[in-house]
């Protein structure tokens, strides 16, 4: 059985789910970890038994014999590892959010489709629980469907210090978080016609790292 080669594309805490699944599925295994400081590839390649680590993703991509990436960079930065892999004709898995302007969103699956590789950007709703659910969205099923509501609830932010400068993350919590809410409800109602929405800053201030910095 052939073995797939992995390169991941950011080394923050998000990117240990990838390293933990890919240990666990036979013919996977990530060959290389890049990241923005070489030290912090370094020892997420420690931590997981990756070979070779790399500060520069397109050094990476054309010194490795990779078949996808994994992106997991912070959210303004999801764009240009992405094109960079699918004009290798590399697959990419690309985290959430897709990117952070819709132009941007627009190049990735132009190209993809261009170079005919595979592009998926999270969340996945493809699962067996959610494809079940669907085929009970009926009116045969439930009635008339009037109205509907999805939550996302989360324990609280384990974030970087990037998620609260606006420069990098682009966005807050509503970037971040809001796309598991209304990805689910376009899967299962169809695509919206018309979009309004009512954001709030909840705390103005945050005190960040070493508590030497605070960002607004």
């Amino acid at each position: 059985m052939k073995t797939i080669h992995l390169g991941m594309i950011g080394s923050g805490h998000v990117s240990n789910r990838y390293f933990e699944q890919a240990a666990s599925i036979e013919g996977v295994e990530f060959a290389a970890v890049c990241s923005m400081h070489l030290e912090h590839a370094e020892r997420k390649a420690a931590m997981y038994g990756i070979p070779r680590w790399y500060d520069d993703y397109e050094v990476m991509m054309d010194h490795e014999a990779l078949d996808a990436v994994v992106v997991t960079t912070p959210h303004s930065v999801h764009a240009e590892p992405v094109i960079a892999a699918i004009e290798r004709g590399l697959n990419v898995l690309n985290e959430k959010p897709m990117a952070t302007t819709f132009e941007d969103c627009k190049r990735m699956v132009a190209l993809a489709e261009e170079k005919g590789t595979i592009f998926m950007s999270l969340p996945y709703d493809l699962s067996p629980a959610f494809l079940a659910a669907s085929e009970y969205v009926d009116d045969r099923y439930i009635g008339k469907i009037t109205g509907a509501e999805a939550q996302l609830s989360l324990p609280g932010p384990w974030r970087d210090n990037w998620y609260y400068d606006r420069s990098i993350s682009h966005g807050g919590a509503v970037l971040d978080c809001l796309v598991y809410p209304v990805s689910r409800l376009v899967g299962l109602l169809g695509p919206a016609v018309t979009v309004m929405a009512e954001v709030n800053t909840l705390i103005p201030n945050r005190i960040v790292g070493d508590g030497k910095k605070s960002v607004q």
